[in-house]
């Protein structure tokens, strides 16, 4: 098909997807009245009377059907998952540059100052969860809603854990559709991704974080930690690097290596970016820098860093080019699953509560303050 009427085509949904959801918005705003179906008005105040069950229904579910005009249409529930007074970066590449990232993150109903008490009463680092490619951070099989369930259940609330959608086509805060790139994903979204850290650790008032990475994302995070300039040609990491901003770097089922001298853009082995990605010279060099034996990162909170790399063996990675998941010098463990799909593999390794439990006792040995 012609591309000029691909681009049309897309357009077009686009903005109709677009005026039914502010139809959509505007209706949720609306006072209730005696003929306001039940269902609406529940939903009305949803950020900050949300209950207990409508909270499992949405780590459940993720998304809700929204019928206008006999058209259905799927909404992921991230369009008000951040707290107001939290700084949204905007979509820096891909088809949806300038809407505000979609993703969750914190308690939407506090504020600033009662996410920073929580960080202390807790003591615990706050945790960026960075999800792959095609997904979104709450919707599809690539979302990390699982993870936060887990990190929930092991004495993490809300205001300590923040994921970014940053591959939506439409608008990321409505929609989760994710849109395969596989050319160029990193350097076209490391901008809003590195942003989303800063902000999350201002908001927060920590210098430190965990993050927990699956497929795209941990390259993405890796090369955030590099500082990756976000434009194609050439490749640079002359960007402020953030080693200084993790604590643990958990990556799970990950291309390191790329995926193959075949492999297109940047997932290429041997490419310009994979070449460039792992050729960090401070920390003592190497895959992991900072690492425990090697030199601190700089200040503030000058720390060691832990690496947890999970394969999941003959994923959909994997299989492309063994041992793309590992970093040399980190705690690398590989995990079998007895499933037919590459990809079911590729996706079961961040819902495996005993990968989760293998990698837990590494978050937070790093202080979130200096």
């Amino acid at each position: 098909m012609d591309t000029t009427l691909i681009a049309a085509i897309i357009t077009a949904v686009a903005t109709i997807a677009a005026a039914i959801i502010t139809v959509y918005l505007k209706a949720r705003q609306q006072p209730s009245s005696d003929n306001t179906p039940p269902e609406t008005a529940q939903n009305q105040q949803a950020v900050t009377e949300e209950t207990t069950d409508q909270e499992e229904l949405r780590a459940e579910q993720g998304s809700e059907m929204v019928t206008t005009d006999n058209l259905s249409i799927r909404v992921p529930y991230t369009s008000y998952s951040y707290p107001l007074d939290f700084t949204v970066p905007e979509d820096q590449g891909g088809l949806a540059q300038g809407q505000p990232m979609g993703g969750f993150g914190g308690d939407p109903s506090k504020s600033s100052d009662e996410h920073k008490a929580a960080s202390r009463i807790v003591g615990k680092a706050p945790v960026v969860l960075i999800h792959g490619d095609p997904g979104s951070a709450a919707f599809d099989g690539g979302n990390m809603l699982g993870l936060k369930q887990m990190l929930n259940e092991v004495g993490y609330p809300d205001e300590l854990i923040w994921a970014p959608s940053y591959l939506e086509i439409w608008a990321p805060s409505y929609f989760g559709t994710g849109i395969l790139d596989l050319e160029n994903p990193h350097t076209s979204h490391v901008n809003e991704v590195r942003e989303f850290l800063d902000n999350v650790c201002k908001y927060m008032d920590v210098e430190v974080v965990d993050i927990i990475a699956h497929s795209l994302g941990c390259t993405l995070a890796y090369a955030i930690l590099r500082g990756l300039k976000g434009q194609t040609t050439p490749i640079e990491f002359n960007q402020p690097k953030k080693w200084h901003r993790v604590g643990a770097f958990v990556a799970l089922a990950g291309a390191f290596h790329g995926l193959g001298s075949s492999a297109s853009g940047e997932w290429q082995t041997g490419g310009e970016f994979m070449r460039k990605l792992l050729a960090e010279y401070l920390g003592g060099g190497g895959e992991t820098p900072f690492q425990e034996g090697q030199p601190e990162t700089p200040p503030p909170g000058s720390h060691n860093i832990t690496y947890f790399c999970g394969i999941a063996e003959d994923d959909l990675f994997d299989h492309q080019n063994p041992g793309t998941g590992k970093l040399q010098g980190a705690i690398n463990r590989v995990y079998r699953y007895d499933l037919d799909d590459r990809r079911r593999r590729h996706q079961e390794i961040k819902e495996d509560l005993a990968v989760f439990h293998d990698f837990l006792p590494f978050l937070n040995s790093v202080a979130p303050a200096p």
